[in-house]
């Protein structure tokens, strides 16, 4: 059950962590919009908000898809 630390792994480590840094930044720009269209923003009160400005708020759905493409790509033959 142990995960042996051998090249092969590192580098597939490391090669998932760039797949989800790329998927993540590209689909960030769609869930953005997706955002502005279905009202999914925060707007600033003064009170509680520290932005200045609106913001999208959906970006952890960007991170999801991320997860989801990256876990698919590189998911494990073996049971």
């Amino acid at each position: 059950m142990f995960i042996e630390f051998t090249l092969e792994n590192v580098a597939r480590g490391i090669l998932s962590l760039i797949c989800a840094f790329l998927v993540s930044y590209s689909v960030l720009p769609f869930v953005s919009k997706l955002a502005w269209k279905i009202g999914a923003v925060d707007i600033p009160d003064g009170k509680r908000r520290m932005h200045s400005e609106v913001i999208p708020r959906m970006g952890g759905l960007a991170i999801f898809i991320a997860y989801v493409v990256t876990a698919t790509i590189f998911r494990s033959e073996e049971h």
